[in-house]
């Protein structure tokens, strides 16, 4: 699962915004941009409200901040989403922002202190993590939860995890294309020998007696049309276990259809086998052998520090930031990065990093 709390977090550089403004070169007299020390984020602060080497509150993106800390913070109805409460990737005179600082000193008020751990701070604050609301579907049903032998499909962040991102600079690498879209599963339940179809967090059920036809619910129908539906059966037997393929689902009624497609398809970037991902080799082959359709790949086998270089990209920011191999004249939402055999790292898991593009995030709204 993604990681996602209220942190408490150091400023590490603050810096003037200029622009041009009628021709002249001009410096922002309220707001000025921050950084913050072991990240990779930066955000938009008031004026002298902090200094490099101050403590600070740290809301990262998607959260929703309750009406009487978004008061305290002095951003009360200043926020993103329908109701104004949901911090998102702002630009302020062409400057990316991404997240949301506050005083610590706004913990006195909940009964928390700086020491306490990042779990109890979010929960004091009651500060949640922003979810995408379910698409009403025809013709079938939201279940309430994953099937037990399923979690919820999450990747971690470049900018909030350097270190971890300095790990992948010197090991071959694969590097997709991140896809808007919505995370489809479809998987084999080995124990009750029964397909399943999953969004992020929830099972989707079709209505009885429409299994196959032109009726069927969109979740079910389109990996029927790719020939997908019996693949994680067929992958159960030979590996006497569960399992899954994950991919995005793209197209017309899903987040405003970015790349115009025709219709809905599946772009897969993951196949996991019991608890376990598959390495890149043994996903490319399974790919082949039944013809998924992948997400696009923008490298394998570089080092990601050799990608970056091959690319001239200044750091792993910039190398987010392009066009989409899906679409003619649209942005790619950002990149993944995972290593080309598979490692998992203590204390934080499964290597594999994710970067959305600010500049995508700040010109879509997401």
């Amino acid at each position: 699962m993604s990681f996602f709390n209220v942190t408490v977090e150091e400023i590490e550089e603050v810096n003037p915004i200029k622009f041009i403004e009628n021709d002249k070169e001009v410096t922002a007299s309220s707001i000025e941009q921050a950084t913050l020390k072991g990240k990779m984020f930066s955000f938009i602060i008031g004026k002298g409200s902090f200094s490099p080497g101050d403590k600070c509150l740290y809301f990262p993106l998607d959260s929703v901040i309750p009406n009487d800390l978004a008061e305290k913070l002095g951003v009360l109805g200043k926020l993103s989403k329908s109701h104004k409460n949901v911090v998102s990737t702002r630009a302020f005179k062409g400057v990316i922002s991404q997240g949301l600082v506050g005083k610590t000193s706004i913990l006195q008020d909940y009964g928390v202190d700086i020491n306490s751990d990042p779990d109890k701070i979010t929960e004091a604050l009651k500060v949640i993590k922003y979810e995408i609301p379910e698409i009403p579907i025809k013709n079938g049903r939201i279940g309430c939860f994953l099937p037990n032998h399923l979690n919820k499909y999450d990747i971690e962040s470049a900018q909030r995890n350097k270190e971890i991102l300095d790990i992948l600079m010197d090991i071959p690498v694969v590097v997709m294309e991140k896809c808007e879209g919505q995370n489809h599963c479809i998987s084999f339940d080995y124990e009750k020998k029964e397909t399943v179809v999953c969004s992020r967090t929830r099972t989707i059920y079709p209505l009885a007696g429409t299994e196959g036809t032109s009726d069927e619910v969109l979740w079910w129908q389109v990996p029927r049309r790719q020939g997908y539906v019996e693949v994680p059966a067929v992958l159960a037997e030979r590996y006497n276990s569960f399992a899954s393929i994950y991919s995005e689902q793209v197209g017309p009624t899903i987040q405003g259809n970015l790349y115009k497609l025709p219709k809905v398809m599946l772009y897969t970037f993951d196949i996991k086998v019991n608890d376990k991902f598959l390495g890149y080799e043994e996903f490319k082959a399974i790919v082949k052998e039944f013809k998924l359709n992948t997400a696009p790949i923008l490298s394998e086998g570089l080092t990601l520090r050799e990608y970056l270089t091959l690319h001239n990209h200044a750091d792993i920011i910039a190398a987010s930031h392009g066009q989409s191999a899906i679409a003619t004249d649209v942005l790619r939402e950002g990149i993944v990065i995972k290593p080309i055999d598979e490692q998992y790292i203590a204390k934080f898991g499964r290597l594999i990093l994710k970067v959305r593009d600010p500049i995508y995030l700040a010109k879509t709204g997401n």
